[in-house]
């Protein structure tokens, strides 16, 4: 059986700020997964300064469960930056390797753009029961 957790929260920092370009938060967030003696723990944390967001994130759980004797349960380290604009995306990232494979790789860059075709607000004939995140 695979399982999985996730879940967060947003802070607004100024939350009675007038001006949409002003307005700031801080979101905590969390992704827990497991499989038999598989377990594997992200961290992160997000600021977003009206369609720009930073953030970091932790990938792992050493003070935890190691597999083997001499293997920390830690992976990597990633810095994420992103525009999010009314109906595009563009987003990147780079994971830096904290594990015993860190002198086999440089890291890892990711890079995403995604642009709704559909009109964003359009009203749908249906009422999704639950809704769904949008990434």
């Amino acid at each position: 059986i695979k399982y999985t957790v996730h879940g967060g929260a947003k802070f607004y920092i100024n939350k009675d700020e007038k001006e949409e370009i002003k307005k700031k938060s801080i979101s905590g967030v969390f992704h827990y997964r497991g499989q038999k003696e598989f377990s594997q723990l992200d961290l992160g944390v997000y600021y977003t300064r009206y369609v720009f967001s930073l953030g970091l994130w932790y990938r792992g759980i050493p003070w935890f469960k190691a597999y083997k004797k001499g293997y920390s349960n830690n992976d990597a380290v990633a810095i994420v930056a992103g525009v999010k604009t009314k109906r595009m995306n563009i987003g990147y990232s780079y994971d830096y390797t904290i594990s015993k494979l860190a002198f086999l790789t440089n890291g890892a860059h990711e890079v995403t753009l995604a642009y709704q075709i559909c009109k964003p607000n359009k009203k749908k004939k249906y009422k999704l029961l639950i809704p769904c995140p949008k990434f």
